[in-house]
């Protein structure tokens, strides 16, 4: 039980981390996008990021901070009740300092994600 419990926990502290892509360019604050985790302990909606860019994220973040400008940004919506998921690829202006959050809006009966919407925080 020892274990299980200390595997649970790792899991769900590194679900939270944060990549970092882009340059640091110094003195320049980045943008960060948030997402929900990949690994959802339950939740009956996710938004979870699956590409920057280039860049694949890994399972283990949910948080992307990247230098401001343009980027292309891929995500799955999942629906646990529908089992449903759909890929959506968004483009996002990102500002210096902005931290930006992933919502997902779904379809009249929610079974599946109609869209995913950006709100700043």
């Amino acid at each position: 039980m020892k274990i299980f419990l200390s595997v649970f926990l790792l899991l769900i502290s590194t679900a939270c981390a944060t990549a970092h892509l882009g340059r640091d360019a110094s003195g320049v604050a980045q943008a960060t996008l948030t997402g929900d985790p990949q690994i959802s302990a339950g939740l009956p909606i996710t938004v979870a990021l699956r590409k920057v860019d280039d860049t694949e994220i890994r399972t283990f973040y949910s948080h992307v901070s990247v230098s401001p400008g343009m980027h292309r940004v891929i995500v799955d919506c999942r629906v646990a009740s529908s089992k449903s998921s759909t890929r959506f690829a968004l483009d996002v202006d990102a500002l210096a300092g902005t931290h930006y959050r992933l919502i997902a809006q779904l379809a009249p009966g929610n079974q599946y994600c109609d869209a995913v919407r950006i709100e700043t925080r």
